[in-house]
């Protein structure tokens, strides 16, 4: 059914005033039920004292309730028949104990937002008793600006505790407040603001806040609507902004009757216009003052605003009033879940009906006001002890229809973790089976083995395990037991060494290929023997040398050599057997120095080939110029490519004048080194340059600009080949090339 909100409407001298019909009624009547609702007015009565608001105290007897869990629900219903929602709250009824007085309660614990564990709380002290009262100051200085929740549980003589009890509060942030000040003076003006302080003073009595009455006078305002504002100032001289009402007044009207209501229409939420409402039928009058019914089943769920209108007999409509109010249907809660044991995840999935899709869903676990999920479709939750736990779900639809149901979890105890026992005696040896046997009785097992009996015997070397299952279906597994057979029997061993070593069988150390036997008896009295085939692969070592030329490498196993030296290798063969290179490399340093003496060119290195080149035409080789020896027979720069033990390298370009009568001096203003190389070189300078690199496409590589002294140039990206090195400076451009070799 909709459960609506009504309104009725009266009217006096065209003032309209619509107030609702859920206005407070009397409570005359109240029930309560324990766990299970037997249906509204079946539960057992409780007398009230009728009234808006009902305050009662009323001994319940729990007398014939099983021990455990349970929920008092109470409702309430006015003089309209109307009953209430439930409210529950969840206790707990002791098990019955013959003979035993009731314990006395001894103790008292409090703790802040997480339980840090039963017993570890913060101590109150309580008069010990059966039932106690007490009163305690519980700083909260150390705890954080807020909302907190404050937990309480009682300990009794039998060393028992009680659940706690939580209650939510709320910490301000520190401020340094300072006392409200008084309020002194009023005043108001209409419709413009005179200024602050310029208006019409209104005296009060002063106080932090004020109530007053004051006889505002009209008089010489406009017929029309107008605008009253107030305005106070405190103590310290601060005025406070303005509020303001608007009010109408109407044109002197002298000696004409009355104006007639005629006409009067309703409509919900949107305006369709003047007379385009719903008709409510009265008989003319200038005070309406009857109830009419409105009707709203055509309206959809949800929250809706009713306007109503007049219209008089001169066809003038007045102001148009409103109320809000809401039509929904109540949600019926309801979800499934699964018991669970100790550490599971409990699964809760949401079964209500009649709910609307944008509701609003509150799960609040342990039935004590703190809501921990909103989640429609269910959640998951964990619980951290053994218990039986209320889970409260409240749906509040659109509209404000709220309904609500709880339920309870049961979390079950694991059961001890059982203890394995080897009943068998040793010595454990091949053949013989050991027994394994659970010490405690259980439900049911489950060895790893597959088996399900209390005890099994097992024949293999390795760890054994069992689940056991309690009466609840709760499952734990038990620390593995380790068994281990020695053998009995002839054990047939192939081994290979390598030439050098040794291998030790029992007794006996063996270094020579063949077959051996050794008997061996164990601690536990097993014994066994081991047939051994050894065999000795053979260790090579070899002796090698090498040369490469300046600026190459040479690999040798896991190393990259670059200069000449000794340099030694361990190598692993198929078999498995180390084995020593030993490498003796050289590295050919080709002599590239040139001498100039009289216009000629001599190149230093002797037992050689040599090709001289010219420098300033892209190191192009000069025909016949073979020789040790080159004159050239006009100026420029020239350089020679010497070739020595199967290396070849590119001297520096000197400069040569023919037909001076000063000897050049050879100075070069670039020096390469080392040339060829693998791409890493230095570059020497006399005077700071610009260094470009071409390859012999003419495309630039490199370009840089380089201080005087040694640079060192990474062309590691570039292929090998021959690459033509221009400087550039202040003397002009000095040109060389570099030969990158890999």
């Amino acid at each position: 059914m909709k459960a609506v909100k009504y309104a009725y409407f009266g009217f006096l001298w065209l003032l309209l005033q619509i107030s609702s019909m859920v206005m407070a009624q009397n409570l005359t009547q109240a029930e309560y039920f324990f766990n299970s609702d037997p249906g509204v007015g079946n539960g057992i009565p409780i007398v009230v004292e009728a009234g808006d608001n009902v305050d009662f105290t009323v001994s319940i007897p729990v007398s014939g309730l099983e021990s455990g869990f349970h929920s008092l629900f109470i409702r309430i219903m006015n003089e309209n028949g109307k009953w209430s929602l439930y409210e529950g709250r969840s206790f707990y009824v002791q098990p019955e104990i013959d003979n035993q007085p009731t314990p006395q309660l001894t103790q008292a614990e409090y703790f802040f937002d997480t339980d840090p564990g039963i017993g570890l709380g913060m101590p109150i002290t309580i008069t010990q008793g059966i039932e106690v009262n007490f009163t305690a100051d519980i700083p909260v200085s150390g705890l954080e600006s807020g909302f907190h929740t404050l937990f309480i549980r009682i300990l009794n003589e039998n060393g028992k505790w009680s659940l706690y009890e939580g209650r939510n509060f709320y910490v301000q942030p520190v401020a340094d407040f300072e006392p409200t000040p008084q309020l002194t003076q009023a005043e108001y003006f209409f419709d413009t603001d005179p200024g602050v302080g310029e208006g019409i003073a209104i005296d009060i009595t002063q106080e932090v806040n004020v109530n007053f009455v004051e006889n505002i006078s009209v008089d010489g305002l406009a017929p029309g609507f107008h605008t009253l504002f107030v305005r106070f100032i405190n103590e310290k001289g601060i005025w406070s902004l303005y509020e303001g009402r608007t009010f109408n007044i109407q044109p002197s009207i002298e000696l004409e009757p009355a104006t007639q209501l005629t006409q009067a229409e309703y409509f919900f939420d949107t305006d369709p216009g003047f007379g385009q409402g719903t008709a409510i039928t009265f008989e003319p009058d200038s005070v309406f003052d009857q109830e009419s019914l409105i009707l709203t089943s055509e309206l959809p769920n949800g929250y809706h605003t009713l306007f109503i209108r007049f219209k008089n007999d001169r066809g003038v409509w007045g102001m148009t009033e409103y109320g809000n109010f809401s039509i929904c249907v109540d949600p019926e809660p309801d979800f499934s879940f699964n018991n669970v044991c100790l550490g599971d995840e409990i699964i809760i999935t949401d079964l209500s009906t009649n709910v609307y899709e944008d509701a609003i869903y509150a799960w609040d676990i342990n039935n004590d006001g703190t809501i921990e999920y909103d989640s429609p479709e269910g959640f998951s939750h964990t619980f951290l002890e053994v218990g039986l736990y209320p889970i409260s779900l409240t749906i509040t639809n659109n509209g404000g229809c709220t309904s609500a149901i709880v339920l309870y979890v049961e979390v079950y105890p694991l059961p001890e973790v059982p203890t394995i026992e080897i009943v068998s005696t040793p010595p454990f040896c091949d053949g013989n089976p050991v027994v394994l046997s659970v010490t405690d009785e259980y439900s049911s097992y489950l060895w790893s083995t597959g088996e399900e009996t209390q005890s099994i015997a097992v024949t293999v070397s390795g760890e054994y395990s069992v689940s056991v299952t309690n009466e609840y279906g709760c499952s734990i597994t038990s620390e593995p037991v380790s068994v281990e057979f020695n053998p009995v029997y002839l054990n047939s061993l192939n081994v290979s060494i390598c030439q050098g070593e040794s291998y030790i069988l029992g007794t006996q150390t063996l270094t020579e290929t063949g077959e051996y036997t050794e008997v061996f008896t164990s601690t536990l009295g097993c014994d066994s023997t081991v047939v051994l085939t050894l065999t000795v692969n053979p260790v090579y070592n070899e002796a090698l040398s090498a040369s490469i030329c300046q600026g190459e490498s040479y690999t040798l196993g896991t190393q990259t050599l670059t200069e000449s030296g000794v340099y030694t290798e361990v190598f692993s063969t198929v078999l498995g057997c180390d084995s020593t290179v030993v490498l003796t490399l050289t590295v050919v340093e080709v002599d590239v120095s040139v001498t100039l003496s009289e216009g000629t060119l001599t190149a230093n290195a002797t037992n050689a080939t040599y090709q001289w080149v010219d420098c300033n035409n892209d190191y192009t080789p000069i025909p016949s110029a073979t020789e040790q020896s080159f004159t050239p027979n006009q100026s420029g720069s020239y350089a020679v490519e010497v070739t020595q033990q199967g290396c070849t390298a590119l001297s520096e370009c000197v400069s040569v004048t023919v037909g001076g009568t000063e000897e050049q001096e050879h100075n070069p203003v670039i020096r390469i080194y080392p040339n060829p190389n693998d791409g890493n070189f230095v570059v020497e300078l006399q005077r700071p340059m610009h260094l470009y690199i071409y390859n012999l496409l003419g495309r630039v590589v490199y370009s840089k600009p380089l201080d005087d002294g040694k640079q060192t140039v990474n062309l590691e990206y570039l292929p090998s080949g021959v690459y033509i090195v221009k400087a550039y400076g202040d003397s002009g451009v000095q040109t060389t090339r570099v030969c990158i070799n890999r």
